[in-house]
């Protein structure tokens, strides 16, 4: 296997920046799991819940009712959270009864179409990147997770891989005749990881199924950015702030990844293309 790194640049034999980068990939796991499960609660569809919604769900966007007022005689203000799985609604001022909220579980939802009668929702004119786009495009967040999840274990089964030698960033014809050759997976996929192509599509990938979601939120911010659109406080949710810092962590996992290379186990022999401890070596190469 071919040795890419620069000339006088000794090759690490500890994990260096390595585990800095699986700890990235570990966290854009997590959040994206929030992400996705974190928002209507899933065994619970259109009733009274005893909890703080706004603060520890992985909403894609909130809205706000606001007011000028101070009249507690006036009916409280709501507050909207709209999701993968549904949207809640929920009381945002001190008449309200504090943390009790209305979820509705609906996958592929829609507003009209899968509120009831009386809801909040109903009222509020709400755009189509949110009333229609909105949850298919939340329900693609289920393929980054997926990609995420796989390049997460692959990463974690690299770990100290058995060769003395970086794999190649971009494998020349006979690095990958060598490559395919090599009898050892986990040689083969620390060959996979650390290429650099597919390196880029994995993010490319990634960031193509989280995009429409951040579009769609974006634009609903616009509209009620609008003076026309009455009284409403619009503001990403936690769950967008995710998706956010997650395309930021698995960018600064892959350069991590490509410039300071894997975690080699620099005691592994290589005899004949197959991988051998470095006691039976010479018993091997006699």
């Amino acid at each position: 296997m071919a040795n890419l790194k620069p000339a006088g640049r000794p090759t690490r034999v500890g994990p260096g920046l390595y585990l800095i980068a699986i700890v990235f990939f570990g966290v854009s796991l997590i959040l994206m799991l929030m992400t996705f499960l974190n928002n209507v609660p899933l065994f619970n569809t259109h009733t009274t819940l005893a909890d703080r919604m706004g603060d520890i769900t992985a909403w894609l966007i909130t809205i706000n009712e606001t007011t000028s007022t101070t009249d507690s005689t006036i009916p409280a203000q709501l507050e909207y959270g709209f999701g993968v799985w549904g949207w809640c609604e929920w009381g945002n001022s001190p008449a309200a009864e504090t943390g009790f909220a209305t979820c509705t579980l609906s996958p592929f939802w829609s507003i009209p179409g899968s509120a009831q009668p009386g809801d909040g929702v109903n009222v509020l004119g709400l755009p189509s990147a949110v009333a229609v786009s909105l949850s298919i495009s939340g329900f693609l967040l289920i393929f980054p997770f997926v990609l995420i999840l796989v390049y997460f274990i692959l990463n974690l089964v690299t770990l100290r891989y058995p060769h003395p030698e970086q794999p190649p960033l971009r494998p020349s014809k006979t690095d990958r005749k060598a490559i395919q050759e090599c009898e050892d997976p986990r040689v083969r996929i620390a060959c996979f990881v650390r290429n650099v192509w597919v390196g880029l599509g994995f993010y490319l990938t990634t960031v193509t199924f989280i995009l429409p979601s951040l579009i769609c939120v974006g634009l609903a911010k616009n509209h009620y950015d609008q003076p026309d659109t009455g009284s409403y406080d619009v503001s990403l949710g936690q769950g967008s702030t995710n998706l956010i810092v997650i395309m930021i962590l698995e960018l600064i996992g892959l350069i991590i990844v490509w410039w300071s290379g894997l975690w080699p186990n620099r005691k592994a022999v290589v005899v004949e293309k197959r991988v051998v401890r470095p006691q039976t070596a010479g018993t091997q190469a006699v």
